[in-house]
């Protein structure tokens, strides 16, 4: 199931590359500040608070 989700994580990557012409420096920062906000959410969600 690893191998399964590392492979979707790859086409995505792939897709967007093809997409958008590569990452640029405001798509990595996009990407980062998404992948932050959304762990945060999660840790916010396991420890019960709002």
């Amino acid at each position: 199931m690893d191998t399964f989700y590392k492979g979707v994580i790859a086409v995505a990557g792939e897709i967007a590359g093809f997409l958008f012409g590569g990452w640029s420096v405001l798509l990595t920062i996009l990407s980062v500040l998404v992948i932050d906000y959304a762990s945060g959410l999660m840790a916010a969600g396991i420890n019960g608070e709002k």
